[in-house]
């Protein structure tokens, strides 16, 4: 995986999370949602496709920036095989905290663990910066952070952590058989 990309086609601008192996571009999901708070929607269009690839024996999918705070889109991953959601993201150092938040509920929810690859190093055009504070969130509440630095950070991975939280909580299992839910309304 390459972080997110812009690019162009005829005369649409949208995000991509490309994934590129050895053998060149494999396959790429694109940002579904762009951010309505930096006017990121004035000038680049949603997308329709999310990534879901194999990493050694991990299903990894893949959710741009924003797209993040959509828990259908995790939860999509999720039903569809992800064991791990990885998350380019440009964020301001003022919602790092929030990122992170965002990151465990997700991970937590979904039974999957969250990476987050967060920007640094340069600040938005209404001044607020961007200083990292890239993370792993586990399955089952653990966090591990990074720092300020730009760099490639690794973490080791429990497969087990997953199996054990999608056995214990079965949230998965849950959303698959759903029924219709109503909503019984009140003075609205």
């Amino acid at each position: 995986m390459a972080g997110a990309v812009a690019v162009v086609a005829g005369d649409v601008v949208r995000n991509i999370c490309p994934v590129v192996g050895r053998e060149g571009l494999l396959t790429w999901g694109e940002k579904i949602f762009p951010s309505a708070a930096t006017e990121e929607r004035a000038r680049v269009a949603g997308g329709s496709n999310l990534a879901l690839f194999k990493v050694l024996d991990w299903a990894v999918g893949c959710l741009s920036c924003v797209d993040l705070v959509y828990p259908e889109l995790a939860r999509r991953l999720a039903l569809a095989g992800a064991d791990v959601v990885v998350n380019p993201a440009s964020i301001s150092a003022d919602r790092r905290g929030l990122w992170t938040a965002l990151g465990l509920a997700r991970a937590f929810e979904n039974s999957v663990f969250v990476a987050a690859a967060l920007g640094t190093g340069y600040s938005y055009p209404d001044g607020r910066p961007a200083r990292g504070g890239s993370f792993v969130a586990s399955p089952n509440g653990a966090l591990l952070e990074f720092g300020e630095e730009p760099g490639v950070y690794l973490a080791e991975l429990d497969r087990g952590e997953v199996e054990r939280a999608r056995r214990r909580r079965r949230y998965l299992d849950d959303a698959r058989s759903m029924p219709p839910i109503g909503i019984n309304r009140h003075g609205l």
